[in-house]
């Protein structure tokens, strides 16, 4: 068994301790363990998730260790089979009953989602997946059929890795603007950044700005980082839609802000920041899109909600019962499960617009379903999306069809459901 040759997927590593290990089932069966693997045998640019061949060696202590390891050529292999995601309904349903008169008008779908980057898809932080669920090119395909049933005119995506290629998300066919600023957590450098994409012939680029809120310090006397930059970014791009009259023009904003339950005043900082950039700008429209970690009951939600609308402020009003909808089910707190609304759809008008109005958008999950969907009993924490294989994140898109009026004042009020 010694220096034979097997075939596993790298489930966890970090640079810090200076090891991982690879589930190997054959192996798993004769040790009862995953495989020890240095750090050193790893090859560049290796995500958790990633197909390995490797010689197995036996350490003094008759434990299984890695001797030589390569990473699995898998161009060749399917992506994902079977091809099944859980089963929502990814149609959008009427929120508000809105007088659209045909003069004066243009409408978007927005849609905003948190992909989860692979550089996060570890078997430390996903103990309770199936490696093979957390592989990039599984979830890139999954990824795909999802952003294809949405259909979106405006895409804002965040966790998203700039060097992989975008057709492998569909969107080859849009036009594309993205930021991205390395970060170190945990020991490991993470490429985490957003992206901004939109229909060419509905919407033509008028400019475009990175936001970098390490260039931004928080005051001296709060929000002081434990571990230096966090690395977190926003991008702002103005479009100008082609069927609008010349110079009318909408602010897109897509973010993601920081994550750590004991750090909302960072989190609150970031917002300010972002708020008054936006606001600079003075824009007929402004929308914000993006993984704000933060829960409708939170300072930041507040201080966000002073200056935009969201378009599932209603629903957010029930996010702390225990049937509340949800945006993400990420294994986090401990192990006690979490499942709360931290992704959101901003609107704002500037003076003597109407709206803009979240017309139709993406019914969310309620807790209760997914509890029905895993079988776990309301005492036990709720298993991540990602457990059973059949979603590639740990979030679900968020999707609004938004309706403007390009002219002041043409417009009626409309309706709540």
């Amino acid at each position: 068994m010694d220096g034979n040759v097997y075939r596993g997927v790298l489930r966890s590593f970090s640079l810090k301790d200076g090891y991982g290990f690879v589930r190997c089932s054959e192996l798993l069966e004769t040790f009862g363990r995953d495989v020890y693997c240095p750090v050193s045998l790893l090859p560049n640019g290796i995500c958790c998730g990633a197909r390995v061949v490797f010689t197995l060696a036996i350490n003094d202590r008759g434990q299984p260790r890695c001797g030589e390891l390569l990473e699995e050529d898998t161009s060749s292999i399917d992506a994902l089979s079977p091809l099944e995601l859980l089963p929502l309904d990814l149609n959008l349903e009427p929120c508000c009953e809105a007088i659209l008169e045909s003069l004066g008008t243009c409408s978007a779908r927005i849609v905003s989602w948190n992909l989860l980057a692979p550089s996060y898809c570890s078997g430390a932080f996903f103990k309770d997946v199936d490696p093979e669920a957390l592989r990039w090119p599984r979830r890139a395909t999954q990824i795909k059929t999802v952003l294809h049933a949405l259909a979106p005119t405006i895409l804002c995506l965040q966790e998203i890795e700039l060097d992989r290629p975008l057709e492998e998300l569909g969107l080859s066919s849009y036009a594309v603007a993205s930021v991205q600023r390395p970060k170190r957590s945990n020991g490991l450098d993470r490429k985490d950044g957003c992206l901004i994409a939109w229909q060419r012939e509905a919407f033509t680029l008028i400019r475009q700005q990175p936001l970098y809120y390490d260039d931004f310090p928080p005051p001296q006397t709060s929000c002081q980082q434990d571990d230096g930059p966090s690395g977190h970014v926003a991008l702002l791009v103005e479009l100008q839609p082609t069927d609008a009259p010349e110079g009318w023009t909408v602010l897109i904003a897509t973010t993601h802000l920081a994550w750590n339950d004991t750090r909302e005043d960072l989190r609150t900082h970031q917002a300010s920041v972002l708020l008054q950039t936006v606001l600079s700008y003075r824009n007929d429209y402004t929308i914000i899109c993006g993984d704000f970690n933060m829960t409708p009951q939170s300072p930041t939600h507040g201080l966000v909600s002073q200056f935009f609308s969201s378009a599932y402020q209603d629903i957010e009003r029930l996010s702390g019962e225990s049937g509340g909808v949800t945006t993400t089910n990420a294994l986090a707190r401990s192990g006690q499960g979490f499942a709360e609304i931290i992704d959101y759809c901003w609107l704002r008008a500037s003076e003597g617009y109407w709206g803009p109005w979240a017309h139709r958008r993406l019914r969310l999950p309620c807790r209760a379903w997914l509890r029905s969907f895993y079988g776990t009993t309301p005492q036990a924490p709720l298993p991540t999306l990602l457990h059973s294989g059949r979603w590639p994140s740990d979030h679900f898109p968020i999707a609004v069809d938004v309706v403007f009026w390009t002219e002041p004042g043409h417009a009626a009020t409309p309706a709540a459901r």
